[in-house]
């Protein structure tokens, strides 16, 4: 029998009696001849009485009644509510087509190329003709301090720094007074006022030798004395430091520009730049070059990514705040900021993923390193192959820096009187013996730093040899079958150390046997979890053939991340889990098998390691699949992807018209966007009499 009726009326709300005022015809069904009515209600009124419910439907409550239960909502029209969730707080989640980034490492210039540019000009004239006076000026402190001292009043610590004095009062032909010297200084002062942090210096400390060389003063506390005094010292990095840094990222960028010009199409256009910045406090001589790489990011579609280290709290968040100033105005260009870095703790380092940046920088950092082949083999880790080290190192100083920085005692060899710094055929001799740079430039300069160049290989062969390569391995779980994905990309993986896991064959006791054993021998590891690309269909519909692929799937997975979190490792593994038309964007399958693997994932990616759980959802046609061309896609995104923190979904989509792979996508946007309304401002319009409102108060 079918119920017809019409609703009339809804008397009251929730916790009271409600009563229905409905007309009800009740006609035939089935194979019935009979087209007429059986019954009809006019006016029918039904009554629900509270707590009163039939035994058939004691235990069915419909949600709405339960919502009416925990809530006295009044039965009124809530559209306008409604509609203000939907605007305000609803959002879809959107697939859209993505750039394939690829590094900018094989576009970077040569050595040869950066002499072009003018990288070995004069930058610092002034430094050069100021050699000369500011040697006779610290000779005439040096003079001064050692008129009339007692030398067995001199502690050891300081007998270097006595004798760089002694040496230096051979320059003087006369004796001096502390009157003729401020007069030598102050007429330098005019004559050099570039480099009056250097005179400040020489002045401060000069005029401290003498107390301390007698014990009065302790030659750290002058040399680090207050504020003002590392300001001072900062500024002197500046000065044999900062031009010498903005020519070499000047040459690079502009290279990079000519570059891009003189092809037929934006050369530039989704690569990606990636910087390793180890600072020091001089954010205010990185800002120049900040404005020369927005600058090349505006014009060519450059990404950039800095990773900006500076170990000082202060001063990198006042980097920071300088920084993002700047950048407000910008999409491409990406600031890391890290304060947990240590240039020679190798164990923190190691967290880093090997060769994820195109250029390493570093200026004056590296001459107080104990091990300087370890720091140097750390610093080759992070470059890409064709990647350039950067450093700038002071190698060959004038007399006067010795009373600048000779209170410290890492100038100075502790085996003798000599100063600790390397010369240039230690620096050059250093990066030929690790090995794995195909060339090692300088640019020599008495008056400042020295431009250190080292440029790394890009043969596979050598490359297999190095640490980076050697102590990084790749687990890959996936069917053991030639065709399958996870033989193809074996080859491509940038490493030889490689364990496959059979999906049909591998127990969880080997699996975690097997993982244990990786992460205590190798420094990185990298997981792919292929078992659910390769398990696509199931034997029938049933329920339970369904709950033995989630289980199978699902359990295996979490039991791997079990294992990874039980063992603690330094390097958080990178896992990169693939399916098969998983995802349900537009032009996907719709494998809704592997929808439970696909919510797991997304919550596990809230408790592992920041990024390093990866979906990557490849969408082709099973025929071509396996081909070079979707293998080589997913093996060049997992290799980038390791330093990329914008996305840990991917599709990665063949499309057989265009016979490439694309990347796609999705973020979240409004299901409804707002009306923009002009505000108008209602203006009031006032009379004014002078004469009689010149005294009111307003």
């Amino acid at each position: 029998m079918e119920l017809r009726g019409n609703y009339h009326d809804v008397v009251c709300g929730l916790g009271q009696e409600r009563t229905y005022n409905i007309d009800i015809l009740i006609l035939p069904s089935g194979d019935t001849t009979i087209n007429e009515s059986m019954f009809i209600f006019e006016g029918l009124v039904i009554q629900q009485v509270q707590g009163v419910q039939s035994g058939r439907w004691t235990l069915e409550k419909p949600i709405f009644d339960k919502l009416n239960a925990a809530a006295d909502l009044p039965n009124t029209d809530r559209c306008e509510q409604v509609d203000t969730i939907i605007k305000d707080y609803c959002m879809e989640k959107i697939w859209i087509d993505s750039p394939i980034i690829k590094s900018v490492a094989d576009l970077l210039l040569s050595f040869d190329q950066i002499h072009s540019n003018a990288i070995n000009a004069v930058s610092n004239q002034d430094l050069i003709d100021s050699i000369e006076p500011f040697n006779e000026l610290a000779a005439c402190y040096a003079q001064l301090s050692l008129k009339d001292l007692d030398l067995n009043l001199v502690d050891d610590q300081y007998r270097p720094l006595l004798n760089a004095c002694n040496s230096l009062v051979t320059i003087l032909h006369e004796q001096l007074t502390l009157h003729s010297t401020q007069l030598r200084l102050r007429y330098l002062f005019d004559h050099f006022p570039r480099l009056k942090p250097l005179l400040i210096s020489l002045d401060t400390y000069g005029s401290y030798l003498k107390d301390i060389f007698t014990g009065q003063q302790n030659g750290y506390d002058i040399f680090f004395g207050n504020y003002e005094t590392e300001q001072t010292l900062q500024q002197i990095k500046t000065i044999i430091s900062g031009n010498k840094t903005q020519q070499i990222f000047h040459a690079i960028c502009q290279y990079l520009h000519v570059q891009n010009d003189q092809s037929s199409h934006r050369l530039l256009e989704n690569r990606r730049l990636r910087i390793f910045w180890f600072a020091s406090g001089e954010h205010l001589d990185v800002l120049p070059i900040l404005h020369v790489l927005l600058n090349l990011s505006r014009q060519t579609g450059l990404w950039i990514d800095l990773h900006y280290v500076d170990m000082d709290p202060v001063q990198l968040a006042q980097a920071e705040q300088l920084f993002e100033t700047h950048l407000s105005d910008q999409t491409h260009l990406n600031i890391i900021y890290d304060q947990t870095i240590d240039l020679f703790n190798n164990q923190i380092l190691d967290r880093i993923p090997f060769e994820s940046f195109d250029i390493v920088f570093a200026a004056n950092k590296l001459q107080e390193s104990e091990d300087l082949m370890r720091s140097l083999i750390n610093l080759r880790h992070l470059l890409v192959p064709n990647g350039f080290l950067l450093l700038l190192e002071l190698t060959d100083v004038p007399l006067y820096f010795d009373l600048i920085f000779g209170l410290l005692d890492q100038w100075w060899l502790p085996s003798s009187n000599a100063r600790a710094l390397r010369d240039i055929h230690q620096w050059t001799t250093a990066l030929k013996e690790i090995g794995g740079f195909e060339d090692v430039e300088t640019v020599v300069s008495q008056y400042e730093s020295t431009l250190i160049i080292a440029h790394k290989t890009i043969s596979h062969k050598i490359l297999q040899t190095l640490d980076e390569r050697k102590h990084q391995a790749w687990l890959i779980f996936a069917k053991n079958d030639p065709q399958s994905v996870g033989h193809h990309i074996i080859s491509l993986l940038p490493c030889s150390n490689i364990q496959f896991l059979d999906m049909c064959a591998s127990t969880i006791d080997e699996i975690r046997s097997v993982l244990q054993t990786m992460m205590g021998n190798y420094k990185q590891l990298y997981i792919v979890f292929a078992w659910p690309f390769e398990q696509t269909s199931l034997n029938d519909n049933s329920d339970l053939s369904f709950i033995e692929q989630e289980e199978s799937i699902c359990g295996t997975f979490i039991q791997l991340l079990q294992i990874v979190h039980s063992v603690s490792p330094i390097f958080h593994p990178f896992i990169f889990v693939i399916t098969r038309h998983a995802q349900l964007n537009i032009g996907s399958d719709c494998n809704i098998i592997e929808s439970p693997l696909i919510g797991l994932v997304r919550s596990l990616m809230v408790e592992y390691e920041q990024h390093r759980l990866k979906l990557i959802d490849l969408q082709a046609p099973p025929t071509i699949i396996n081909d070079s061309g979707p293998a080589h896609a997913l093996v060049q995104y997992m290799v980038t992807s390791r330093y990329t923190e914008n996305t840990d979904e991917i599709v990665l989509h063949l499309d057989t018209n265009e016979k490439k792979v694309k990347h796609i996508t999705w973020h979240y946007e409004m299901l409804q966007t707002h009306d923009k309304k002009e505000e108008q401002s209602e203006l009031k319009q006032i009379c004014i009499i002078p004469q009689q409102d010149a005294n009111q108060q307003p």
